[in-house]
């Protein structure tokens, strides 16, 4: 079978390509995500799970969600006891509100 790409698809490839970096199983947040939703079940999402796991485990990022359930865990007491312990990162956290576009 062969796949038929329209030029904005292809031109999409060619840019991500060339600014991704390849993803191997060594930074992977395997860790980080069993241990987040062990501890924290039910309080998030499971892609909410992944995207703490990968913060956890790159270091040093913010994260800028309009989710206001991640945003109130990540700076939640809650949250740095559970990781205190660990050599983890816990990254800062922003929450952005938007608003309404309004058709002219």
């Amino acid at each position: 079978m062969r796949l038929l790409l329209d030029t904005s698809a292809i031109n999409t490839l060619r840019f991500t390509q060339g600014r991704l970096q390849a993803v191997t199983d060594d930074v992977l947040a395997h860790e980080q995500f069993g241990f987040l939703t062990a501890r924290f079940s039910r309080q998030l999402s499971h892609d909410d799970f992944w995207i703490v796991s990968s913060a956890l485990a790159a270091g040093g990022h913010t994260l800028v969600t309009e989710d206001a359930k991640l945003f109130a865990v990540l700076p939640s007491d809650e949250f740095a006891e559970a990781v205190a312990g660990r050599t983890w990162v816990r990254p800062s956290c922003r929450l952005l509100t938007s608003a309404a576009v309004e058709s002219v």
